[in-house]
């Protein structure tokens, strides 16, 4: 009798194992498929072909060459990023605080902007 209950309830205890198993690996698949449709919304939209209007240009891929292509023409002229830097920073004449902040903000714009291609051409590369 007693190993009757003990061969009982080691079968109980396998079902209930078994039943938790595929609950669990079927709220992984849909935390999984969630994950792919939440970063397929918040990607850009897929680009058609068609929706390039006839006398647009074709996107350029080729970032990395393009960047060193203007690193070099800056390097020629002889100026620097930082000349650049140091000319902006000094004002011509008097400037009001208004314009002296639309300035900094401009320059800020453009600092994101310079560390956003440059992320941009990493990530081309790490491909």
């Amino acid at each position: 009798m007693d190993v009757f209950l003990y061969v009982i309830s080691a079968a109980i205890l396998a079902a209930l194992i078994v039943f938790a198993l595929k609950v669990q690996r079927k709220t992984q698949q849909a935390d999984d498929e969630q994950q792919r449709d939440v970063a397929r919304a918040a990607g850009p939209p897929p680009r058609v072909a068609a929706e390039r209007g006839a006398g647009m240009p074709r996107r350029r891929r080729n970032l990395a060459a393009e960047m060193a292509h203007r690193r070099a023409q800056r390097e020629e002229s002889g100026k620097t990023a930082e000349d650049e830097e140091q000319l902006s920073a000094q004002p011509a004449a008097k400037v009001g605080a208004k314009k002296q902040r639309k300035l900094e903000e401009k320059q800020a714009k453009k600092a994101q902007r310079e560390v956003r291609l440059k992320t941009e051409l990493l990530l081309l590369h790490s491909f």
